[in-house]
């Protein structure tokens, strides 16, 4: 298929337990979807259920799951399943990134024995509404004051923070650097550090978002 991919199948006579499960290897999504979708035709085959499951880098776990109890996707057309990751995770928390997904499974019916069949998967997307992912978060909430920044390698960074807060710096892969908890301006090392990262500042009324580069 031009734009996505395709299953084909021998039917072994049996409606117990027969499954086909792509495995994603861990394909991880760094800019975070407002969901994603999939589109299936099942051509004739008997399939009774389809789900997919994916995990966050706090290792929190979602599935997406269509079922036809009593009876089948309808055959010979497209369904369409969607999966979104506010479901089951906090989106605001850029801690979450990436979204990795693991498999999708169809689940099938009753095959007559040497029956050839082929499901299509005409698309599997990632969707956005607006732009999203990190990049979106600083744009969106510019509003930490940050200095020296840029910052020379092993200096510390100076962050204004109101009050009690929790101050957290990520690397662009989502890997959490530093954190500590203060009350007023927080001053942070950045030994080791290269490169671009994200400060997110969390108060009780509030979560602030700066860029921060390390050179």
């Amino acid at each position: 298929m031009d734009n996505g991919f395709k299953f084909n199948y021998t039917g072994n006579g049996s409606s117990r337990g027969a499954n086909i499960t792509l495995n994603f290897n861990a394909l991880a999504v760094w800019s975070l979807p407002d969901e994603f979708r999939i589109l299936i035709n099942p051509g004739n085959a008997s399939v009774k259920k389809v789900s997919m499951t994916a995990t966050n880098a706090l290792g929190e776990k979602g599935t997406a799951w269509t079922g036809y109890e009593a009876d089948e996707m309808p055959k010979n057309q497209i369904t369409e399943i969607i999966m979104s990751p506010k479901d089951w995770c906090d989106t605001e928390d850029i801690g979450i990134y990436p979204i990795t997904l693991n498999t999708l499974r169809i689940d099938l019916g009753a095959s007559a024995k040497g029956e050839e069949f082929e499901i299509q998967i005409p698309a599997f997307e990632a969707c956005y509404t607006k732009q999203g992912g990190i990049t979106n978060a600083v744009a969106e909430n510019q509003t930490v004051k940050v200095y020296p920044n840029p910052v020379k390698a092993g200096e510390s960074v100076s962050i204004a923070v109101e009050g009690q807060a929790t101050v957290s710096i990520y690397s662009l892969n989502g890997a959490k650097v530093a954190e500590l908890n203060c009350n007023g301006e927080a001053s942070i090392p950045t030994d080791g550090m290269n490169g671009m990262y994200i400060i997110k500042v969390t108060s009780d009324n509030s979560v602030k978002i700066a860029k921060l580069m390390v050179r």
